[in-house]
């Protein structure tokens, strides 16, 4: 995993997306912090993102799961993602081209295609 706390924006965006320019504008100075889905996570996650329990907990799954990665993401590679898939009994992997950390944001169709089974 990238470390991403001492990267300016425009750094991230680059590691996070296949095509930076399709990253979100940042709040302008004086509007609002963090979109409410990211406050979430990171009240779930902390601010580091990151659940060093998760791994260990993948096999316990028993439902069909779908683990989507983009080509692209710099963040968390793919490894990353087929290691996850591979831990979870009944998973499957999809890789998704031109696609980075945000695949839901930067290629929704293909996303979408994804999850349903059309990829």
């Amino acid at each position: 995993m990238t470390d991403v706390s001492g990267l300016s924006r425009a750094e991230i965006a680059a590691y996070s997306f296949h095509d930076p320019s399709k990253a979100p504008v940042p709040p302008a100075a004086g509007e609002p912090g963090p979109s409410p889905d990211v406050l979430a996570l990171i009240g779930y996650t902390g601010p580091i993102m990151t659940d060093p329990t998760l791994a260990g907990r993948l096999a316990t799954v028993d439902l069909p799961v779908r683990v989507l990665w983009g080509e692209s993401d710099r963040i968390v590679g793919p490894g990353y993602g087929r290691a996850y898939a591979a831990a979870i009994p009944a998973s499957t992997f999809t890789l998704l081209p031109r696609a980075g950390h945000l695949p839901q944001a930067e290629a929704p169709e293909e996303t979408l295609a994804a999850l349903l089974g059309e990829h």
